[in-house]
């Protein structure tokens, strides 16, 4: 049977897409939280180098690097620092001047208050990287000992673009996405903002909007509270999201996939400018790690009430938080440490319940750590133990003692397996003594 309750997580670093499969949470009751406050950026030039060396936004010879530079992507980056729409288009000619307005009018929508422009080249290009802080920017915590520290995590994304040189200046002629197009590639959208989420969608589904935003909401602050419980440095203060209730519509914007096939929605983390460069917002991160997040759910999200629906928003704004709290890490292909990690977060906060299973029990006495693979996760044959299966391993962690948060962001880390980061929290952590916990519930 499949999985009704199946989702990706969609992790985009450097154009490379990590596909990881996803699980739910439902609304925990937590009257009044009170949230972490989201680190302060402050100016970027007071920010300390990291293991001796210059901050990535210091560059030798800025003047000379920057009038390297065409007009246009130096006014470009300009106008995203100043909010000025019509310094922003004034590069730009016929379609690629509607195409980039809209882009403008969505971002400023959402909301913005910087962003960047990279071009391929300094002057004609045929690709360029360009994003903004949307909402509820993501920033990686100072103290943190990265290269990101106290920086802003754009939403960045690769775009095609068609350019004529004009003496020394180039016009753009062509704006369009060089890969799956976020929902704001399609159209003007409609947007409602909330405290700790805002909700959008194109205006045919304006009604969706307004039934999805309060929910979404209620998940957002439950999830942000939760997290403060468990000993997270929350790194923003709210979350994005997009909802349609149109199939062909998430499929578009999920892209090509492999593994499952009905799923309620994904979460993407976009990337970082690939370096940094003297024409842009040096409060701006780049290195090509990882970027701020957005989340799509689709009908599968909808069909089961209110509960169900909230369950989709805390398990895909989990897997955002999960990239944001470890932008610079290496991240690992496999599904586990994200899905895990998801699924405990509804059991914990009260979207889902924890039901051991005979089908989860002995899927876990059989397979061991395998009953939380790659395979398992991905297939809609068995994605529902296999998340499950996961997701009881931080639990066993949490209920043992071990911090859950701590694995949660360590395994996002090349392509160590939770048991030996668990192990690593305490030598009692082992995949048996899981086998063993798990035969007794």
């Amino acid at each position: 049977m499949k999985n009704p309750r199946a989702f990706t997580a969609q992790l985009i670093i450097g154009g490379a897409a990590l596909l990881c499969a996803g699980s739910l949470f439902a609304a925990g009751a937590f009257a009044g939280p009170t949230l972490a406050e989201a680190p302060q950026t402050g100016a970027a030039a007071d920010l300390p180098a990291v293991d001796g060396a210059n901050p990535q936004w210091v560059h030798t010879n800025q003047d000379t690097q920057a009038s390297l530079y065409a007009a246009a992507w130096k006014d470009m980056n300009t106008a995203l620092q100043k909010q000025d729409r019509e310094l922003f288009l004034s590069h730009a000619e016929g379609k690629a001047k509607d195409q980039l307005g809209l882009w403008w009018d969505n971002m400023s929508a959402i909301g913005f208050t910087t962003g960047y422009v990279d071009p391929q080249g300094v002057t004609t290009a045929s690709e360029i990287s360009i994003g903004v802080d949307l909402g509820f920017p993501a920033n990686a915590l100072r103290g943190s000992d990265t290269v990101d520290a106290g920086l802003v995590l754009p939403f960045g994304q690769q775009y095609s673009v068609t350019t004529e040189a004009r003496g020394k200046d180039v016009v753009i002629t062509s704006f369009t996405p060089a890969a799956e197009p976020m929902p704001w590639d399609d159209g003007k959208l409609y947007v409602v903002k909330q405290k700790h989420a805002i909700i959008y969608g194109l205006p045919d589904e304006r009604a969706l909007v307004d039934r999805a935003a309060p929910i979404a909401e209620q998940a957002a602050s439950t999830l942000l509270t939760y997290a403060t419980k468990l000993g997270s440095k929350v790194p923003q203060k709210g979350f994005i999201g997009a909802v349609t209730d149109r199939d062909e519509r998430l499929k578009r914007w999920r892209g090509p996939s492999s593994g499952l096939t009905e799923i309620s929605g994904f979460a993407r983390s976009a990337s970082q400018p690939s370096v940094a460069s003297p024409i842009m917002d040096p409060a701006i991160a780049s290195g090509g790690r990882v970027g701020g997040s957005s989340v799509v759910l689709g009908p599968g999200a909808m069909g089961d009430g209110e509960r169900w629906f909230g369950a989709v928003f805390v398990h895909e704004f989990t897997h955002c938080l999960q990239y944001s709290a470890a932008p610079n890490s290496n991240r690992s292909h496999a599904a586990a440490p994200f899905e895990g990690f998801a699924r405990f977060i509804e059991w914990q906060t009260g979207y889902s319940d924890f039901a051991p299973t005979p089908a989860l029990k002995e899927s876990v006495a059989s397979l061991g750590e395998q009953a939380f693979s790659d395979d398992q996760i991905r297939s809609d044959a068995t994605a529902s133990t296999g998340h499950a299966a996961a997701g009881s391993f931080y639990r066993f962690v949490a209920e043992q003692g071990g911090d859950p948060w701590a694995l949660a962001v360590k395994s996002t880390n090349d392509f160590i397996t939770l048991e030996q980061l668990a192990r690593a929290q305490n030598p009692k952590f082992t995949a048996a003594a899981w086998q063993e916990w798990m035969a007794g519930q």
